[in-house]
């Protein structure tokens, strides 16, 4: 029954909805129940399902009703099983990590070219910046060469940055990190290294994959991820893989990294 209700409520949301809007939001969705008029949809992560409430609900109800033939409500879950974030099809090569350098001041949001690959991740990262009440964190984005990551990550650290209550923001690349570590292991400075990172107000690393094999490197990251998220700070990082799929990681570590969206 609640499949039967869902596919006739998809037909008729297929037909109102702009079909970026229908891809993005509707078609992840999968039916999980159908009791007493009330059809239950699972989400993929939270902010997936915030973001159907706050824009969508209505629609949804509004579907599941004339698909029923009777006044339904709709009640949206979570289940992180299902997959909708920043990927590509065919994964290309890794790209050799970046040097350290400021964010470049050409990448913003609003040049920022959405498309269906990237949609959901240019609206969380969006909602990282403009919605005070939302907390995603961490925001993992993760795809292949070319599908905007390094763009969006730069586009949040500007703009929080430019946030003065919100103005401590580092943002590096994976392989910054392991070399400042480097440098404070050999003076002897791990404690101002560890301040300089836990007194941050928000952490954007780009390119994790650098730290694979490197245990001593993501034993460090895991206890500043830790800190940080303790704090309710954000964290925002880009890989050229999912969590599940990155080889070299420790378990406690990708666990970490697919805990928020």
């Amino acid at each position: 029954m609640r499949d039967t209700i869902w596919r006739a409520a998809q037909e008729r949301l297929r037909g109102e909805l702009p079909e970026k809007d229908y891809e993005t939001w509707i078609a992840p969705l999968r039916a999980a129940g159908w009791s007493d008029r009330t059809l239950t949809l699972e989400t993929p992560s939270g902010f997936f399902r915030d973001w159907l409430r706050g824009r969508f609900l209505g629609v949804l109800e509004d579907a599941a009703s004339g698909a029923s033939g009777e006044p339904a409500s709709v009640v949206l879950v979570v289940n992180r099983t299902l997959d909708v974030q920043l990927r590509s099809p065919a994964r290309g090569p890794s790209r050799t990590p970046r040097p350290a350098e400021p964010p470049p001041a050409r990448y913003s949001f609003e040049n920022f070219v959405v498309g269906a690959s990237n949609r959901v991740a240019y609206e969380a990262a969006a909602a990282v910046v403009t919605d005070s009440t939302a907390h995603f964190s961490p925001l993992f984005v993760y795809g292949g060469v070319g599908l905007g990551k390094t763009h969006l990550l730069a586009a949040v650290a500007h703009a929080l940055s430019a946030d003065r209550q919100r103005s401590a923001v580092a943002w590096l690349t994976a392989e910054n990190f392991v070399n400042a570590m480097i440098k404070a292991l050999r003076a002897d400075h791990m404690e101002r290294f560890r301040e300089r990172f836990r007194k941050i107000e928000t952490l954007v690393v780009d390119d994790i994959q650098f730290l694979a094999d490197k245990r001593r490197s993501q034993e460090e990251f895991y206890h500043t991820f830790n800190a940080l998220h303790d704090g309710r700070k954000q964290i925002v990082i880009a890989s050229d893989r999912a969590p599940h799929d990155m080889p070299g990681f420790e378990e406690t570590l990708r666990s970490r990294f697919a805990s928020g969206l």
